[in-house]
């Protein structure tokens, strides 16, 4: 705070001038409204974001935009408010409190004062045209809405289908599909800034604010392959494993091949997710990110692999269905640059690493011309840990308007596989695979 006289009076001096002046019984005082101070720090948070964002809009609008939002007018009472509450915490002995409010005062008095420079008619007093609600400042907006939608591709964990038996030594696995699977995701989220609830955990000089989020998360997977035929091989014997073990399979002679054979699955992911966080940004226009989230997931699949043996019609057929909680921590790095008045660009990078827990069931089952249909019902549980990585870029408008994409390559964990040895019943477990997505992105603060 600089630039204008009061904000020039070093935080020493105006201690001393505060102990020397006031009563015993004022500086206890004081010092009770320091505690109190200390009590309501959020709001010491709340009242530096808000310098943060007129700062921002001082130093990067143009000077009409400035006059039809009055945002002169308001960072001028940020001012007062800085200072009131410098004071305050000065007293009380929280210098800590008190150097925070002095660096957004420093940054807002500045910025003020340059405005003043380049725009001297709306510094003389122009009339301020009325706000509409569609122009409210960036730094009165309280919360985002963002919606994303793009393409997810997924490669799915290995799996395996028939066998073969030579000289009565049985094999499995003679077949195994593609793990490549791809489709489309989407996501909605709602982020409300917390500052008036919640305090800042972690200060780096910069200034910072809370917030929480609400997402919600859709993705969907499937891959379809036309195999043809399947020979086991001279003298082979082709295995079709039983999902309840020994009896529920089948043997056929060698030279008969499985022909017209198919493979399709299909994999969809819906979920949502709850996030906390903190946003610290600083004066050359980087921003740090920080949050935790806690969030569930469920699973639906679906796989079938069919075709034709010796006159014979066969076909697998699994379902499963996993309920999946997800742990993450994560922190994104993120630098601004403006391209014109009320324009910016952005460029940022994040990752986010937790254990995830999983539980599933399922139904494995296969059906054979002229035989019943055997099925198990087999289930598994799993922890594991997950993670995403992802860039972003993106453009925003003073209006709170935003577009931008973002890619990203993730772990996904809490994949269902069924796995048979022709012995044992089917086996069900959760697997691992690795996943990457590019979305576009839209957002709107209000």
């Amino acid at each position: 705070m600089t630039k204008s006289l009061r904000y020039a009076i070093p935080h020493a001096i105006a201690l001393a001038f505060a102990v020397a002046t006031l009563s015993s019984e004022a500086f206890a005082q004081g010092l009770q409204s320091g505690v109190r101070t200390n009590q309501g720090s959020i709001k010491a948070e709340g009242l530096i974001r808000r310098a943060r964002a007129l700062t921002n809009q001082l130093d990067y609008a143009n000077c009409r935009w400035v006059r039809e939002n009055g945002t002169a007018d308001r960072a001028q009472k940020v001012l007062d408010e800085l200072w009131d509450l410098m004071q305050t915490a000065l007293i009380a002995g929280e210098e800590g409190i008190a150097d925070s409010l002095d660096e957004a005062g420093q940054n807002l008095s500045d910025a003020l004062d340059e405005f003043a420079y380049e725009c001297p008619r709306i510094a003389l007093g122009q009339p301020m045209v009325t706000v509409s609600l569609r122009e409210t400042s960036v730094g009165d907006r309280t919360f985002e809405i963002g919606i994303a939608t793009g393409v997810f591709d997924l490669a799915m964990p290995k799996r395996s289908y028939l066998g073969t038996e030579s000289g009565g030594v049985p094999r499995t696995g003679l077949f195994t599909p593609d793990q490549n699977a791809s489709g489309e995701s989407f996501s909605a989220s709602l982020k409300f800034d917390m500052g008036s609830y919640l305090s800042s955990p972690f200060m780096f000089g910069g200034s910072t604010s809370t917030w929480a989020k609400f997402g919600f998360n859709y993705a969907r997977v499937d891959s379809s392959q036309p195999i043809g035929t399947i020979d086991a091989g001279a003298g082979n014997m082709t295995l079709f494993p039983g999902p309840t073990g020994g009896p529920s399979g089948f043997a056929v002679p060698a030279g008969f091949p499985a022909q017209g054979v198919q493979y399709s699955n299909d994999l969809s992911r819906t979920g949502g997710r709850v996030d906390f966080g903190q946003s610290t940004h600083f004066p050359i226009s980087y921003s740090i990110d920080y949050w935790g989230s806690l969030g569930y997931s469920r699973y639906s699949f679906h796989e079938k692999f069919s075709g034709t043996i010796a006159g014979f019609n066969f076909a697998y057929n699994s379902d499963a269905n996993v309920d999946q909680f997800r742990v993450r921590f994560g922190v994104g790095l993120r630098k601004e640059w403006q391209l014109q008045t009320g324009l910016t660009a952005s460029l940022g990078a994040y990752g986010e690493l937790g254990p995830d827990f999983s539980r599933g069931s399922g139904n494995d089952s296969l059906a054979f011309t002229g035989f019943p249909t055997s099925a198990v019902n087999p289930s598994a549980s799993e922890t594991a840990v997950g993670y995403k990585f992802g860039v972003t870029a993106g453009i925003k408008t003073a209006y709170g308007f935003g577009l931008g994409i973002e890619a990203a390559y993730m772990r996904e964990t809490g994949l269902p596989v069924f796995e048979r040895d022709g012995n044992n019943p089917t086996r069900f477990v959760l697997g691992e695979g690795n996943a990457w997505t590019v979305m576009a992105r839209g957002t709107q603060g209000f």
